[in-house]
């Protein structure tokens, strides 16, 4: 969560303990924004090997802005590690 909230500025949408060792947190870019991200934390075997590997090493999730330049120097300002430099895709 400290990442995506206090890095990326996602908002806390719902933050409940269901048991000692289980949270539902739910996070998105903005109050308003229709698409949410549930965060989990890995607790058996099978899902700690699977972390890094959950889209199957395809993108996940894409962000979208109006103003591509503000937003990534905004997220190397806070820290963002790029593994790559940007790129114009015929997708977007």
């Amino acid at each position: 969560m400290d990442f995506y909230v206090g890095v990326l500025g996602f908002c806390v949408l719902e933050d409940h303990w269901i048991s000692a060792d289980k949270r539902w947190l739910v996070i998105a870019p903005s109050i308003d924004c229709a698409t949410k991200i549930i965060l989990a934390k890995a607790t058996t075997y099978a899902q700690i090997s699977a972390i890094g590997h959950q889209t199957g090493d395809r993108v996940g999730f894409f962000l979208h802005t109006d103003d591509f330049s503000s937003a990534y120097l905004a997220m190397q300002t806070a820290g963002v590690t790029f593994e790559e430099l940007p790129r114009d895709e015929p997708y977007g």
